[in-house]
């Protein structure tokens, strides 16, 4: 197959030119959202997954609007957004798209003796009492985008679909708060 490594491109897994073959790395199967309009964009996002590790299921979607319906009805590990949409940017996907950590046992086979992002978070956010608390982080925690515009000033977007809930926790007070005083 043209553009893949010598590796993937030879049915025998060895390269065309008698060199030996790289070592493969463990493949991760992973579901992906990709929003992009530019079908060359789609391509080399997919391969350098695969060299990446992941062996990757991805749904292509050209818009904020496609994108939104696809997730309303599916379920995916992972969205990748262009940000210039034909209608709509990243940062649309961003506010729209609901996050989730991978736990210890959910993430690629050579980080499996290392604490997933939910653990580390929870650890993070609540110390020893981490074990007890880390259902408070479990899902539905989005990231936070933030960007200077060329004409001056600064925007934020904190696509979680439950910042609010958390209001009242010390953390997310604090974050908040920084986030505040920062673009006050």
């Amino acid at each position: 197959m043209a553009g893949l490594p010598p590796s993937e491109s030879s049915p025998s897994g060895s390269p065309s030119d008698g060199s030996a073959a790289p070592a493969r790395r463990p493949s991760f199967k992973v579901r992906v959202l990709h929003v992009e309009d530019n079908p060359i964009d789609v391509e080399l996002v997919r391969q350098n997954l695969r060299r990446g590790g992941f062996d990757v299921e991805a749904v292509v979607v050209r818009s904020t609007r496609e994108c939104e319906s696809m997730l309303e009805r599916e379920k995916f590990d992972l969205v990748i957004s262009d940000y210039t949409l034909p209608r709509g940017n990243g940062l649309e996907v961003l506010a729209t798209a609901p996050a989730r950590l991978w736990t210890q046992d959910e993430q690629p086979s050579r980080y499996a003796h290392e604490p997933g992002e939910l653990e580390n978070t929870a650890m993070a956010v609540f110390g020893d009492q981490w074990r007890d608390q880390v259902h408070r982080v479990t899902n539905n925690h989005a990231c936070i985008g933030v960007f200077s515009v060329p004409g001056g000033g600064t925007v934020f977007n904190a696509g979680a679909t439950d910042w609010t809930y958390g209001l009242g926790d010390p953390a997310v007070d604090r974050i908040t708060r920084n986030v505040l005083d920062r673009l006050s």
